[in-house]
């Protein structure tokens, strides 16, 4: 699995659409993630964690805006 940097322009039908880190951006047709409880979230978890809470290939693409600085080299 790579990092893809160019931004989703259609929602595929059945995938889950993941806007990681979403702070105070909430994105409508995403799930939006984020481990403070003060911000608007859909699901509020570390962005570590999301193997434990997605199956495999239900996702259709991640938006991540400045979160990759959070995660540590090895993640």
């Amino acid at each position: 699995m790579g990092i893809h940097l160019a931004p989703i322009r259609k929602l595929e039908e059945g995938k889950k659409y993941l806007h990681v880190g979403c702070g105070n951006d909430y994105m409508d047709g995403y799930i939006n993630i984020d481990k403070n409880p003060d911000v608007k979230a859909d699901l509020y978890l570390n962005m570590t964690d999301l193997k434990k809470e997605f199956e495999p290939n239900s996702i259709g693409g991640i938006v991540g805006y400045h979160c990759i600085a959070y995660l540590l080299w090895w993640q």
